[in-house]
């Protein structure tokens, strides 16, 4: 862990249930090294309802690949 280098990564972001999908750049990291993106999404024109949504957030490549998955609330507040 740690110790391995890992290229052509990719950060992708999806909300099934609205329709968003959102990649970022293609990135590389060095041996423990850590970085950050952030993403911007954007809701669709049509009207979003209340409630809460799970975002599924990936990162990996040919040879790796991980996710993670949290739950948002959007309401009109």
């Amino acid at each position: 862990e740690g110790n391995v280098d890992l290229e052509n990564l990719q950060i992708r972001v999806t909300i099934p249930e609205l329709g968003i999908r959102r990649a970022g750049k293609v990135f590389s990291l060095d041996s423990k090294e850590e970085m950050s993106e952030t993403l911007q999404l954007y809701l669709p024109d049509v009207a979003v309802e209340e409630g809460v949504y799970t975002i599924h957030v990936s990162v990996g490549n040919d040879l790796f690949h991980d996710i993670g998955h949290r739950e948002i609330n959007l309401d009109s507040n």
